[in-house]
């Protein structure tokens, strides 16, 4: 279930910091994901659905065993926003850093292959 409005202040999206040129707008969602066919495409299909439409989706194959990187290499066919890392199982920090490594993107939003966003959830103020 998506959070209640209230709870989006909970939401920390992180602003790089300077010094290496980026996409001034793109939000590089990063969603590290081992075994994570049951949640994937739901999640997924939240990020897609965000207002904020100037994303890049990087979704981090963990090692999975199950169908995971099929379906996240099915997405990326169909969006181009989306790009699939793979890693060895390192668990969901070394896999969020491999995604921050490969993102381009000004902001870096982190989500959880079981996370569902609202529509505005990634927005970006451009001040």
């Amino acid at each position: 279930m998506c959070p209640e409005a209230s709870t989006l202040t909970d939401f920390n999206w992180f602003k790089r910091r300077s010094g290496t040129m980026r996409e001034v707008n793109l939000v590089s969602v990063i969603i590290p994901a081992f075994n994570a066919v049951a949640t994937l495409a739901e999640t997924i299909r939240s990020v897609c659905a965000q207002s904020h439409s100037d994303l890049e989706i990087i979704i981090v194959h963990d090692g999975s065993t199950d169908e995971t990187a099929a379906l996240a290499d099915a997405h990326a066919r169909h969006d181009s926003r989306t790009r699939v890392v793979r890693t060895r199982n390192g668990g969901v920090a070394a896999a969020r850093n491999a995604g921050v490594a490969a993102s381009r993107g000004a902001f870096l939003a982190p989500a959880g292959a079981d996370d569902l966003w609202t529509p505005k959830k990634s927005n970006v103020s451009s001040q």
